[in-house]
Formats: structure tokens, C-alpha cells, sequence
């Protein structure tokens, strides 16, 4: 039932992150937290929008290590 959001993703985090690599990464980090979300019995009722708020939250925890680190590797203004 969610894989029909992966290309939707992909293509919005291509744009955020403005790499293609990375967006790949936090979009299927955000499958597999989704996915295991699913398989312990839990319901959910809004996929799309729980996919995007997970790999939403991968991008911010990206960007804090990243500044803690002296780096701007993404763009978080929505």
C-alpha cells in the first residue's frame, strides 16, 4: 500500500536536500521505520503522511549532526 509514495518522496527530498544520494537515504530509512511501524500490529491510518513527517524528522536529525559538525548540507525551510 505505500510503496505508490516512494517516487512522490524521492522527488520532493531530490529537491530539499538537492542530492538525489541522499534523498534515497532518508526515504528509504523513512520505509523502514514505516514498515516496521505496520508489521508490529499498529494501524495506520495516514501512510503518506506519516512517510513524510518520518523522513521529514531523518532530514532535521541530518541537519543537526551536520551543523554540529560545521556542515549546511540541507535546506529545511518547508
Amino acid at each position: 500500500m505505500i510503496e505508490r509514495y516512494y517516487r512522490e518522496l524521492l522527488s520532493h527530498f531530490s529537491r530539499r536536500t538537492r542530492s538525489a544520494e541522499n534523498a534515497a537515504d532518508i526515504v528509504q530509512e523513512a520505509y523502514s521505520r514505516v514498515i516496521a511501524v505496520q508489521q508490529s500490529g499498529s494501524a495506520i491510518a495516514e501512510p503518506r503522511a506519516l512517510l513524510y513527517r518520518t523522513a521529514r524528522n531523518i532530514l532535521i536529525d541530518q541537519h543537526r549532526r551536520s551543523t554540529a559538525h560545521g556542515l549546511s548540507l540541507i535546506h529545511i525551510s518547508e
